[in-house]
């Protein structure tokens, strides 16, 4: 049996796809002597605002979140969906000063997202 790969929710990749999608990065840039980065992150205050707002509100957060680091990261960055609040997005061959820089245009991109409850 296959082992889902992407998240339901945000149709980005899984922990299973990041976990499987870091030890393929990890070789390849050993192989090419080249740098791998990872901004993982999380939203802030998540829990209050599904409590306060309902889960079904909290969905369309996450669902936001998704489509900001879907839609923001190029055509090799790779943007998954960690569990619950969190997400990761895997840089490869981005040395961590590059990474740094496309990870805080995401963040204010997301920052940028309203949701309505």
């Amino acid at each position: 049996m296959l082992a889902a790969r992407t998240d339901v929710l945000t149709s980005l990749l899984n922990r299973r796809g990041l976990n499987e999608l870091l030890a393929e990065q990890a070789a390849e840039s050993e192989r090419s002597d080249t740098a791998i980065s990872v901004m993982m992150s999380g939203v802030d205050h998540f829990k209050k605002f599904n409590d306060t707002h309902g889960h079904q509100s909290g969905d369309e957060v996450l669902r936001g979140v998704g489509r900001v680091l879907r839609d923001g990261t190029g055509d090799l960055d790779i943007p998954t969906h960690h569990g619950g609040e969190e997400f990761a997005v895997v840089f490869p061959g981005t040395p961590v000063k590059q990474a740094t820089t496309r990870g805080d245009l995401l963040r204010q991109n997301i920052e940028k997202i309203s949701i309505r409850s």
